[in-house]
């Protein structure tokens, strides 16, 4: 929550990669992160007032999944492929 206001720069998604990191590691140890982007407006012009996160990770080395999280000022959305 303390995130939620900041403004969306390279500071942020540095900030926001360290809080999942740091919290799947301590939480869920057996989840093994592949891959961790995070892209904002500076990344993408069509991200105005939106961060999207994917993440990418395996359990234990077996099968990959991917998370996406897109948050916005009107709503937000998770997809898990």
């Amino acid at each position: 929550m303390s995130i939620v206001f900041e403004p969306s720069n390279d500071d942020t998604k540095e900030l926001l990669s360290t809080e999942i990191t740091s919290a799947i590691t301590f939480w869920l140890p057996y989840i093994i992160i592949e891959n961790l982007e995070i892209l904002n407006v500076e990344d993408d012009s069509s991200l105005l007032h939106t961060i999207k996160i994917t993440l990418t990770f395996s359990v234990d080395g077996f099968s990959t999944d991917k998370i996406t999280i897109i948050a916005n000022e009107d709503s937000s959305t998770i997809t898990i492929e």
